[in-house]
This record gives structure tokens, C-alpha cells and sequence, in this order.
């Protein structure tokens, strides 16, 4: 094949035409070439290197076992609980913590939203002091759905640290046993038996939770609370449950049918605190006079200090008012 040389393409008028013809006589002297022993080596890069790296390889450095008794861990700043009750029915939780060594509680009540209440003590302590007597295990089938409680554990900055479950009362299949526990720490298994220390432990942590669910004093949070710190989305619910004290003043003389059930509302704010969206969620309500004095009301509200971001709640008022 004749080839022609870029030093030929100066006799050219048409300069595109030239760059053309080099380009392409460029192109088929390097198809010619003989490859090199590093055109053969795959190329390192940040990229490859993290998908070749096995996900267990991926946490923080592990901390052994001493004598299979303890482990050592750091400071747990969230704690995610999952309770399944014997009519399949779960209750989720999150536990956040606050300063001064004291507890934030967030209950996710499956069409109610998520409620935040503080809690006395520290329950978690006990459970990071009863992972003892752990004992290694290649593997296990029980699924997060069949565990009777399960707890998840994330350090500073929500970095997952590790997984307690508890297997069924109903026999598992693989040969787990039931009501023992199972650990997932660091890409590895380990297994309790049902009468260690966890079997104590973490009742109390249920019995805390059961006690803080018939407590008053719960604040409904944002629907969108996740894109707040803990303590602003908590300042944010308090503010919302002052205004929504203040819709007394409209059931002082009337009241819904009991009937239409409680009163619900969208609401949704600007991240300068005012009101750019308002929706009655029953509309069975909106035939009552009474409908107007809330609508008013609700009208009015701000939010101060401004979060910065955008909020969103839903209002709910019993028949008789709140």
C-alpha cells in the first residue's frame, strides 16, 4: 500500500484536505507497528484497584478478638433497631446520640411518619459490653426478614461499623439454632448462643423502647428529616409542635364529625421558612366551616431560624381538635 508522507501534503491547496490525508498516514503506520510489552499490561488505576479489592477490605482496620471475649470498638453515634412482632409487624427505630452521652429516638410508624422523643440512659452500652464468647462461622442463610431484632451500628459520619440478628424461634433451615445471634463485623460472621450475654442485653433495650412508646411528649418530625442534622430536624419538630397547639383556637366552639376521622394537611416550606405549598389531605373535611380556620391559620405559619433547605410535614388533628 503507498502511504502518503506528511511532508507531501505541503503541495496540497486545500489544507483540511492535507490534515486528512496526515491524520490518516499517521494512523496507518501505528496499526503497522509491532506491539510493545507494555501495550500487553493492563493499566493500573485507582478505579480498577477498588473493584478488584474484595468489599471486605473495604472497612476500617479490624480489631481482633482477645481470647474470644471482646471486641474492641469505637464510639456508636447511630443505632438502627428492627423489631419483628409475633403478628409480622415491625418496628423500626433510630438512636442517635446526642452530647453529653444522651440519646435521640426516632420511631417510624409505617403511615404516621417518623416521631422523635429523647431517651433516658444508655441502653446501647450494655450491648457493646455483651459481644462475648463470639465464635467464628463460614456462613448462614437467615435473612434480615426472619431475624426476630436486628441491629445495625454506624460510628461518626454514619460509617457502618456492624450487625446483631436473632434468629427465629422456627427453625432456620442451615442448622441455626433458635433465638441465637449472629454478628456480621468487618465481611465476617460470628455467632453467640442463645443464652449469652445478648439474651440480656438487648431485652433491655426492647423493655426501653416499649416504655418510651407510652411516654407523651413525642414530636412529629419532618418528612424529609433525613436532609437535617439531628438537632435541626429536633428544633424543627418542636417549632411545628407549637404551631400546631395554636389550632385550639379554632375548636373552641366547633369540632368534626367523628366520623370524617382526623383532619390531615401537606405541608411544604421553602428553605427560607415560608409556606409554598398547602393540600387538605381529607377532603371530607373541606364541607365544614370549621375547615376555614385552620386553613387560615396554617396559612400564617413560618419557620425561624430558616434550615437552609426545604421542609416538609403533614399535619394531623383529631375530630375535637389537638
Amino acid at each position: 500500500m503507498n502511504i502518503i508522507h506528511p511532508a507531501g501534503c505541503c503541495a496540497w491547496k486545500d489544507w483540511s484536505v492535507c490534515c486528512l490525508l496526515c491524520l490518516a498516514a499517521l494512523c496507518l503506520q501505528g496499526c503497522h507497528s509491532e506491539p510493545t510489552s507494555s501495550s500487553t499490561t493492563r493499566p493500573s488505576s485507582p478505579a480498577m484497584k477498588l473493584i478488584e479489592t474484595p468489599l471486605s477490605s473495604l472497612f476500617p482496620p479490624r480489631s481482633e478478638i482477645q481470647g474470644q471475649t471482646q471486641f474492641k470498638l469505637p464510639p456508636v453515634h447511630l443505632v438502627q433497631v428492627s423489631v419483628r412482632k409475633r403478628n409480622g409487624k415491625v418496628n423500626y427505630y433510630r438512636l442517635y446520640r446526642q452530647p453529653q452521652k444522651k440519646w435521640w429516638a426516632v420511631h417510624s410508624r409505617n403511615n404516621d411518619g417518623d416521631w422523635g422523643h429523647p431517651m433516658r440512659g444508655n441502653p446501647i452500652r450494655g450491648i457493646l459490653q455483651s459481644l462475648q464468647k463470639l465464635k467464628p462461622i463460614t456462613h448462614s442463610s437467615l435473612s434480615p426478614k426472619q431475624a426476630q431484632i436486628q441491629i445495625a451500628f454506624f460510628t461518626q459520619g454514619e460509617q457502618f461499623l456492624l450487625r446483631i440478628l436473632q434468629a427465629p424461634d422456627e427453625q432456620v433451615g442451615d442448622g441455626t439454632r433458635r433465638g441465637e445471634w449472629l454478628l456480621y463485623y468487618h465481611g465476617e460472621l460470628y455467632q453467640q448462643n442463645a443464652n449469652g450475654p445478648l439474651s440480656r442485653a438487648i431485652p433491655r433495650l426492647k423493655r426501653a423502647l416499649r416504655r418510651l412508646r407510652r411516654r407523651r411528649g413525642w414530636l412529629r418530625m419532618p418528612l424529609n428529616s433525613n436532609n437535617f442534622t439531628i438537632p435541626v430536624a429536633r428544633r424543627i419538630a418542636q417549632q411545628f409542635h407549637e404551631k400546631r397547639k395554636s389550632l385550639k383556637r379554632c375548636f373552641k366552639k366547633r369540632r368534626f364529625p367523628y366520623r370524617l376521622g382526623p383532619l390531615k394537611f401537606f405541608l411544604a416550606y421553602s428553605g427560607q421558612g415560608k409556606m409554598i405549598k398547602r393540600k387538605i389531605l381529607t377532603r371530607a373535611h373541606a364541607k365544614h366551616k370549621l375547615i376555614w380556620c385552620v386553613w387560615w391559620r396554617v396559612k400564617q405559619w413560618k419557620f425561624k431560624p430558616p434550615p437552609g433547605k426545604p421542609i416538609q410535614f403533614q399535619l394531623v388533628v383529631p375530630p375535637q381538635g389537638p
